[in-house]
């Protein structure tokens, strides 16, 4: 069943499944462990290797389930109708958190803490009996339960957790960039004195109800000429690689590639942007400010009449 660009199957037959088979698998991890911790003090190992095993094949099991509840969906690339807009940081951390939820069944996602709950879970059901055999040898009585309980809540934790690790048909189309990849170039921005307004530009797709969220990428406005020039960083992962700026009335575009100092990366693009906006406009005075922030050299004569590349006609 499905509207849109995604068709997908309910999941309740397979819930009903899993739950099932971690039933009777907890089942059998409680029978192995009424034998198995009999001779927990002679023979530990035997111990060691029953319950690692019944906690694989929990781990299997949960993982396949999982894998066949995210290949249930399909997903076919609609037209979206995207709307550019340039939002803060934190807008765009909303955005995306918004997005995470309504997309929960349809992205992938590492969940850490639930990958270490159901670590400490595991190590706790093969080391718990070691610690009521320390108490008091009458006290393994109630471990076997006690393992049967946890092998079962081992499998839901590994279920959720597989099945929001494996990809679903959809899960590349509707990725989206991470805020922690933009935060270090928003942050390179809002540095800048020059620098009036900061953010993200991402273009927002919308198709039957559903939305994508498409190349964000830091952005800056130039002050005193904000509706006509604008900077972009360009990210290599979560570290800024290219300073972009543009001016729009003429096209004009001026690169600058991030090394070792990307403030002085980012100065240098604006620079060339602020001097080559003063030159064509011929008039110095609407982006004094920035002119000042810069620490452009201030008379109007050399920065109406300098190059880009600071040579003068």
């Amino acid at each position: 069943m499905g509207d849109g660009p995604v068709t997908y199957t309910p999941l309740t037959r397979y819930y009903a499944v899993l739950f099932m088979a971690l039933l009777v698998l907890g089942l059998v991890g409680l029978d192995l462990a009424r034998y198995g911790l009999v001779v927990l003090g002679l023979d530990p190992a035997m111990w060691l290797a029953e319950s690692i095993a019944v906690l694989l094949c929990v781990t299997i099991t949960s993982i396949l389930i999982a894998h066949r509840m995210r290949g249930l969906l399909s997903y076919s690339e609609p037209e979206w109708r995207f709307e550019v807009r340039e939002v803060s940081l934190s807008e765009y951390s909303s955005m995306v958190h918004e997005y995470r939820r309504a997309y929960v069944h349809m992205l992938r996602h590492v969940d850490l803490p639930l990958l270490v709950t159901a670590a400490v879970v595991a190590v706790t059901a093969v080391f718990f009996p070691f610690g009521l055999l320390s108490l008091s040898p009458y006290s393994l009585q109630y471990a076997p339960l006690v393992f049967g309980v946890l092998v079962i809540v081992y499998g839901l934790i590994v279920s959720r957790f597989a099945y929001q690790v494996i990809p679903t048909a959809a899960s590349d189309a509707l990725s989206f960039t991470p805020v922690s990849s933009l935060k270090h170039g928003v942050r390179l921005l809002s540095h800048n004195p020059a620098i009036s307004w900061w953010g993200v530009r991402v273009r927002i797709g919308e198709h039957g109800g559903y939305f994508t969220l498409r190349d964000a990428t830091p952005l800056g406005r130039i002050e005193g000429i904000e509706a006509d020039a604008e900077v972009e960083i360009q990210m290599d992962g979560s570290q800024p690689a290219l300073a972009r700026a543009r001016i729009v009335s003429t096209g004009e575009v001026f690169e600058t590639d991030i090394g070792e100092n990307p403030a002085e990366a980012l100065r240098e693009t604006l620079v060339r942007a602020v001097t080559a906006y003063a030159k064509s406009c011929g008039d110095a005075s609407i982006i004094a400010d920035a002119v000042s922030d810069l620490g452009i050299q201030t008379s109007t004569e050399l920065i109406s009449f300098r190059d880009p590349d600071g040579s003068e006609e």
